[in-house]
C-alpha cells in the first residue's frame, strides 16, 4: 500500500529568510549569512508570470494564484544546483513529523524533493472496517494537514508513478529509468556527451550527476556504479 502526496511549489516556498536562517543555524555571522542567502535565491518578475496561461480548469485557479505569488518574493529557484540542500534542510521538521505519523501505523515515510510517499505492506495503515483507527481519507488529511500537501494517488503493492520511486520491498528508482540513464552514460563514453544532450542542457554533466544522485539515494551500490561510469566520460567531447 502506497499513499503518495506532492508538495505545492516546494522550492518557491523556501524563502530567502529561511535560507538565511539555515546559514545562521550553521554558525555563520549575520553579515556573512546574508551573502550566500542572496546568491542562492531569485525572484520571478510579476510581468513574466503574467505571460503564463491561466489553467482552463476552474478548480486549478486558486493553485495558479498561489503559485504566482510565491516566486514574486526571493525564493530558491527550481533546477539550481544550490537549491536541493537548503530545501531539504528546511523540510527536516516535516520529515520528522511524517516519519512519526507513518510509524504510528507501522509504515514508512520517504521523500524525494516534493514527492512524498507513506508506504507499508498489504493491509498496512487504517483499515476500512477498523473503527479503532481513522479511515484512509482521515490518514491522508492528517498528512496533508502537516504538509499542506495534496493527495496524489493511492496504489497497492507496486506503485509506479510518473517520475517517482517504485515501492516494493523498499523504495527505489524504476528499473526503466535506471536502464535509460545507464544507456546514456554508455553512449556518452562511446560517442561523446554532445551526441546525448538532446535537450541542450547547459550543464549536461551536472544534470546527469543529479539523476545519478537520485538513484543513489535509494540504491547506493547502483548509484556508485553509475557515478563511476559518469566519471570515466571525457566531457570535453
Amino acid at each position: 500500500m502506497v499513499i503518495r502526496l506532492d508538495l505545492e511549489a516546494f522550492f518557491a516556498s523556501v524563502t530567502v529568510a529561511r535560507v538565511y536562517g539555515i546559514w545562521r543555524t550553521a554558525g555563520y555571522l549575520e553579515p556573512v549569512a546574508h551573502c550566500p542567502a542572496g546568491l542562492m535565491t531569485s525572484v520571478l518578475p510579476r510581468s513574466q508570470w503574467r505571460t503564463v496561461p491561466r489553467p482552463a480548469d476552474d478548480a486549478l485557479l486558486d493553485a495558479h494564484w498561489r503559485l504566482g505569488r510565491r516566486p514574486a518574493a526571493p525564493h530558491l529557484p527550481r533546477g539550481a544546483p544550490t537549491s536541493p540542500a537548503p530545501a531539504n534542510l528546511s523540510a527536516f521538521r516535516l520529515d520528522v513529523r511524517l516519519t512519526a505519523l507513518a510509524r504510528s501505523w507501522g509504515g514508512r515515510y520517504t521523500r524525494y524533493a516534493d514527492d512524498l510517499a507513506l508506504s507499508g505492506g498489504r493491509g498496512w495503515g487504517p483499515g476500512p472496517h477498523d473503527s479503532s483507527t481513522p479511515s484512509r481519507r482521515s490518514f491522508e488529511r492528517k498528512a496533508s494537514g502537516s504538509t499542506r500537501a495534496r493527495p496524489a494517488s493511492c496504489h497497492v503493492r507496486d506503485a509506479r508513478p510518473q517520475g517517482g520511486p517504485v515501492v516494493n520491498e523498499r523504495p527505489r528508482v524504476a528499473r526503466r529509468e535506471v536502464d535509460t540513464l545507464r544507456a546514456i552514460l554508455h553512449n556518452c563514453h562511446r560517442d561523446g556527451p554532445s551526441t546525448q544532450n538532446r535537450d541542450d542542457h547547459p550543464a549536461f554533466a551536472e544534470h546527469l550527476r543529479g539523476r545519478i544522485a537520485r538513484v543513489a539515494q535509494h540504491d547506493p551500490d547502483r548509484g556508485e556504479r553509475l557515478l563511476a561510469a559518469h566519471d570515466a566520460i571525457d566531457w570535453s567531447r
